[in-house]
């Protein structure tokens, strides 16, 4: 999934026991958080994952071939409101974090 960013909050689930490596929030600043998606607790999972406004995320499937997520925008979901990552802007913006997520950004 190429990163994305919303206006608005969001909280992500999992479903189906399916396990996705967040590749997760880059704040404004730049700060990049990763989180395990999954349902096991006990290895460091987190069954949901607040998603501040103006941050992007990215999901990558750990394992399987495919996998089910929920996504929940507050106030509300606008098409507007979305970004999809574009990599030149990206890039200008976070050149610290190009290598790490670049193969995630769609050309």
């Amino acid at each position: 999934m190429s990163p994305e960013q919303f206006l608005s909050s969001s909280v992500w689930r999992t479903r189906m026991k399916t396990y996705f490596k967040l590749m997760d929030t880059v704040d404004p600043q730049g700060k990049l958080s990763k989180f395990k998606l999954g349902f096991d607790v006990t290895k460091g999972h987190v069954p949901q994952l607040l998603v501040q406004k103006n941050c992007w995320k990215t999901a990558i499937l750990e394992e399987g071939e495919f996998g089910l997520l929920g996504e929940a925008v507050a106030p509300g979901f606008e098409y507007q409101d979305m970004e999809m990552a574009k990599p030149d802007s990206f890039r200008a913006t976070f050149p610290n974090l190009w290598d790490e997520l670049s193969p995630y950004i769609k050309q």
